[in-house]
Formats: C-alpha cells, structure tokens, sequence
C-alpha cells in the first residue's frame, strides 16, 4: 500500500490527541500493540523503578502518555499500567507516600481523566506528591494536578490546558499521485472527517463540538484538583501556553519551586553518585528508557 495512503489513515483515524500526532508510530514500525513490545515494556517498567526505602514509592510518568501499549521508539507511558502500579502503592501497607516523577508533553485524551481520578481519589490515603522536572503540560497536567501537592523544578514548565484535534486532507497530493480513492460505507457519517477529500463544515462543527467538550472537562478537573473557580483555570492557567515553575506557582498552578534532589531528601532518599571506576549514569528517565531499550533489542537478538 502507498505510504502516504498509510500516514493518511494513522493521521485521521488514531486516537485523539492533546499534542502533536507526528509522535506516533509510523509505516515501518512494529504493530504498536504487538506482545513482544508490551513484554519488554512491562521489562523495562520493572528494571528503572528507583529503589526506595521503606515507606515511600516513586512513579514515573514520563514521555507521551497513552492509554494501554507502550513504545519501543519513543518513549512513553501507558495510563492504564500506571494506573495499576499506583493502586498497587496504595493498597501496600508498608507504603506511605507516593511520588509521581513528571517529565512529559502530554497524550491522549482517552485515559486522562480516568488515571487523574485515581491519583485524586487517594487524598487523604496516603500522601501523593507530584514533582516536574523539566516539562508537565497538557494531559500530564491535568494528571499531576490530581497530586496532593504539584512541585516544579526551577528550569521545569507547567500547562498547555487546552485540546485540539488536526485534520489532514491529502486529496490533492492524492489526485497528483493518480490515485483516485473510493468508499464504500454504511451509515452516513461513517466516513465523515477522512483523510482523502476537505474537511466538510459539517464534519468541522461536529469536531470543534467534541474539542469544545473535552476542553471544558479539561478546565472543571484542574478547578476541582487546584480548588480554584473554572473562571480562574479558564482565564489565568494561560488558555494553552506553558509558563516556566515561578510564573506557575504565581498563577496558582502549582504549589513551589524546589529540585528533584530536594524532594527527594525530604524523604530520605537520593541519587545515588558512582562508585570509583563506575561511568556516571544519567538520571534523565528518557536517557534511561532507550539506553534500556537498546540493551533488550540486543539480548532479544532484533
């Protein structure tokens, strides 16, 4: 099949996303939701969990944020085994606090709200902080803001609140390939918004309808989690642009500026430095996750 023809049905058709859906997998790639990925996902998940003391849990929520299968090409995280690690953490007794480790530009809108509602159901639980690295916006906002307390590093940046949907029309470069599609559909509005012909009005206005709802639940979420009016998130949170950890906690969306390593020590923890004749490793998840990945191609033989 023509590769433009397949860029076309993954652009139009994939999930709806809160940022850039050039990020996706592309023709050539393995099926993105093949076992062997999620096998070496749920690896790698296991191998870069920081060790802890007793009592306290560290989660990552890093890279683009999907709602089940997980990359091997970018990183990412998947909502849904997020989700089941932190209410593991929850229902242990020996844990007490729970931090989330920011570091993402956003994802999905399916998945969202419903890992947003777990993190903000265990107030009162359990201790549940989240701390930005370098980046928390969009989704992975309205994830962290669920956290009883939002810390931002000092170089880190907070918000994107805003949805947007993007339609391709790849008619014309189509006609000039000489390939002349054809649908056959039942249901009216069955091929409504595909990739081959304009975007009709029709089809516009219903899009705009979804983007306008989800936006709204968007602003109610970071009200509820930040308890602030839907008036103020809608007309001081930046209606779609970032601001970096001092202008965030000025406009109320998150709650100080400290370091990872500060947070960490509250706690009694820290990264650990090398030992004599040891490589220093990074301690960037995104480094760490495709240092790894690379390590598993190697073992699996791809």
């Amino acid at each position: 099949m023509n590769h433009k023809i397949v860029t076309a049905l993954v652009d139009q058709w994939g999930p709806r996303l809160a940022l850039d859906i050039s990020r996706l997998p592309r023709v050539g790639e393995q099926s993105y939701n093949s076992p062997e990925r999620q096998r070496l996902a749920a690896i790698e998940r296991r191998m870069t969990t920081p060790a802890t003391p007793a009592g306290v849990k560290i989660l990552q929520l890093v890279g683009v944020l999907v709602p089940k299968a997980e990359s091997l090409f970018f990183t990412t995280t998947s909502m849904d085994s997020f989700a089941l690690e932190f209410r593991d953490a929850l229902r242990d007794p020996k844990i007490g606090t729970i931090v989330i480790s920011v570091d993402s530009p956003g994802g999905t809108v399916a998945g969202t709200s419903e890992l947003a509602t777990t993190i903000l159901a265990a107030r009162g639980q359990k201790q549940v902080v989240a701390h930005v690295g370098y980046l928390c916006a969009s989704a992975a906002f309205w994830i962290a803001s669920a956290a009883e307390r939002l810390i931002v590093s000092p170089s880190g940046e907070v918000g994107s609140v805003g949805v947007f949907l993007a339609h391709f029309d790849y008619s014309e470069q189509l006609r000039k390939d000489g390939v002349r599609p054809t649908l056959i559909h039942a249901g009216r509005f069955k091929t409504e918004g595909n990739p081959y012909e304009p975007l009709t009005a029709a089809a516009r206005q219903q899009y705009q309808k979804g983007v306008d709802e989800s936006h709204q639940k968007f602003i109610a979420a970071l009200a509820r989690h930040r308890g602030v009016s839907a008036e103020i998130v809608a007309t001081t949170f930046g209606e779609g642009r970032i601001f970096g950890a001092s202008e965030a906690v000025a406009r109320r969306m998150a709650d100080e500026v400290a370091t990872y390593d500060s947070v960490l020590s509250r706690y009694g923890l820290s990264r650990r430095a090398p030992t004599t004749g040891q490589r220093a490793e990074s301690s960037d998840p995104g480094i760490q996750s495709r240092r790894l990945r690379l390590r598993l191609l190697e073992r699996e033989g791809v």
